[in-house]
């Protein structure tokens, strides 16, 4: 018999959503409605009396979600779980899904502390599309979790320090590799609480020593754009740093975070990656809130036998006033992206509404947005969403 876990809790959460009309600025375009969505989890965690042992699972299921990146199919394909053992009170081993570490409070989930950005909010990186070359994912500068499944171990040996590592692992056998290529991926962080004034993270996250060329035709005439190439940042080594002001001013929290990815080659091409920067800011009085976030890439270069291609800057911004009327809470969602070699500047304006009823959250929303680029479109809908959970 398997001894009976002392704390069990099991939770839920769905959420929907549907443009009710849309259209855009363009001759011959139809008015359109639809795009539905759907998506939903199931939670149980489970932990024995003493607090030494427990495990999370959780499963998902989306159609359709904004943000359908081959990550987010993968994770719901399979479970969302793991299992962790506290040996000593300062110690702490996890085996599973590793989904800690994360110091990128106010700009990134937390931006909205919900999942309406998938549902209704509109945000940058929705009309420049989820790629890696996007000047705003959210974590721009701050190290954002492993996200993956893997092993981790926290060792808090006095009370505001602790040391982190995880090592993401492959899915399944036929995904194994070398374990000199796993362990180069480690992820290491020492995390410290400046007593009520705030928090210090420095994290190393290992990467790959090279990346792969997109275009090499493309390469051998010289080219003109980072779109030549396949580099995908989420891959290089980088060392973050971050503090998390959450007790300098009454009402207000700041997240100031930074970012470097080590320098990589591929034969005779050297990539020098971009320096990044983000900035979280938050407020609370009485009713109204107000959050604001920004990420900035610059001075970035692609060099090889006296070719250069600059990787431009790249600016990401975003706005969020919110106030509670009691009946219902207003939120005017603003933002805008802009990257300097095309001139390229991408803007959204999108206010909604939320209202509580017992479990349930009601949304409806409208939103403007421009598309900049080789075809200009300006395009705009009404949507609505509804969320439950328990």
């Amino acid at each position: 018999m398997y001894p009976a876990f002392a704390e069990t809790s099991f939770s839920a959460y769905l959420g929907t959503a549907a443009t009710l009309i849309a259209g855009d600025n363009l001759e011959n375009s139809d008015t359109t409605a639809g795009n539905a969505i759907i998506f939903g989890r199931i939670q149980a965690t489970a932990q024995n009396e003493e607090g030494t042992v427990g495990g999370l699972v959780r499963i998902m299921a989306g159609h359709n979600l904004p943000l359908d990146r081959p990550l987010d199919r993968a994770l719901r394909r399979a479970p969302y779980a793991y299992a962790w053992w506290k040996p000593t009170e300062q110690v702490r081993l996890q085996l599973g899904f590793i989904d800690s570490f994360s110091v990128s409070d106010i700009v990134n989930w937390y931006y909205h502390a919900n999942d309406v950005e998938d549902l209704i909010a509109a945000a940058a990186y929705h009309y420049t599309g989820f790629d890696w070359n996007n000047p705003f994912l959210r974590s721009t500068g701050f190290y954002d979790g492993t996200w993956w499944y893997g092993a981790s171990l926290s060792i808090n040996p006095i009370k505001p320090l602790f040391l982190n590592f995880a090592i993401p692992y492959p899915l399944g056998e036929e995904n194994a590799e070398k374990a000199i290529d796993v362990y180069r991926r480690i992820h290491a962080q020492i995390r410290y609480t400046v007593g009520d004034l705030g928090r210090l993270a420095f994290t190393y996250k290992g990467g790959e020593e090279f990346f792969g060329i997109m275009n090499a035709d493309n390469y051998s005439n010289s080219p003109e754009s980072m779109n030549d190439f396949l580099i995908d940042p989420y891959t290089l080594s980088t060392l973050y740093g971050s503090f998390y002001l959450f007790g300098l001013l009454e009402n207000f929290e700041f997240n100031i975070g930074a970012g470097y990815s080590l320098p990589i080659s591929n034969g005779d091409v050297d990539y020098y990656p971009p320096v990044q920067l983000g900035l979280g800011i938050g407020y609370e009085h009485g009713n109204f809130t107000l959050k604001s976030r920004l990420g900035v890439t610059f001075a970035g270069s692609l060099r090889s036998e006296g070719i250069r291609v600059d990787d431009p800057l790249r600016l990401g911004f975003g706005i969020l006033p919110s106030y509670d009327f009691d009946a219902f809470r207003g939120y005017l969602n603003m933002g805008f992206t802009y990257i300097d070699d095309s001139s390229v500047f991408n803007w959204h304006v999108n206010p909604y509404v939320a209202k509580r009823i017992e479990s349930c959250m009601v949304f409806l929303g409208f939103n403007l947005q421009h598309y900049d680029g080789s075809e200009k479109r300006t395009v705009w809908a009404i949507s609505t969403a509804i969320t439950y959970e328990f």
